[in-house]
């Protein structure tokens, strides 16, 4: 019985290799056929070339941008600085008075050329708060007037001394003296008025 498998075992192994050698590929009788290739006209790249990194640079900064925004920026002024003027105390606290004269009025009648007039206007305060006077003055050199600088006070009475120098001034003459003071209205004008008789000498 051995001896029958042992016989089979080997048929079996032989009948193994002959297939084996039968399924080599006979190179003998292979042909090859080479299929030829056309060789391709090269055609000449004109596209810009890609870096090799793949990285895009950056567009260029320019040098002179924060110049070139400060000089387009508007240049805004600078704020005038201006030093208010001195303003009477009445005037500054809005304080007013009123003020009442005696006359407004005065004819000196007749003067020689050369005498100087002097009237004295007479008012009073009747207002409730101070009367201040910040300014007089007359219509030429000619007529000076003097008027108190410090404050009236409600119910208290001043004068204003008026000077006229006919020196020069021959014929009928009218002069005016303009007070401000923290009055309603501020303006006060008194008048003075006459004639003056030339001088015999000429």
């Amino acid at each position: 019985m051995k001896n029958v498998l042992k016989g089979l075992f080997v048929a079996s192994f032989m009948m193994s290799l002959a297939a084996c050698k039968n399924d080599k590929p006979s190179t003998e009788n292979a042909t090859t056929t080479a299929t030829p290739v056309a060789a391709s006209t090269p055609v000449a790249d004109t596209s810009t070339p890609i870096p090799l990194t793949g990285t895009v640079p950056p567009p260029p900064v320019l040098a002179n941008a924060a110049s070139s925004k400060t000089a387009t920026e508007p240049v805004k002024p600078a704020a005038a600085q201006t030093t208010p003027a001195a303003a009477p105390a009445a005037a500054a606290t809005g304080k007013t008075t009123a003020i009442k004269f005696d006359e407004l009025n005065y004819n000196w009648g007749s003067v020689a050329e050369g005498d100087k007039m002097t009237h004295i206007f007479k008012f009073k305060n009747t207002g409730s708060n101070d009367l201040i006077i910040s300014d007089a003055h007359g219509s030429c050199g000619c007529t000076v007037p003097e008027w108190p600088k410090e404050p009236i006070k409600p119910g208290k009475s001043g004068e204003i001394k008026v000077v006229f120098d006919s020196k020069g001034k021959p014929g009928d003459q009218q002069k005016t003296v303009t007070l401000t003071a923290n009055t309603e209205p501020a303006n006060t004008v008194l008048t003075i008025k006459g004639n003056v008789k030339a001088s015999e000498s000429k």
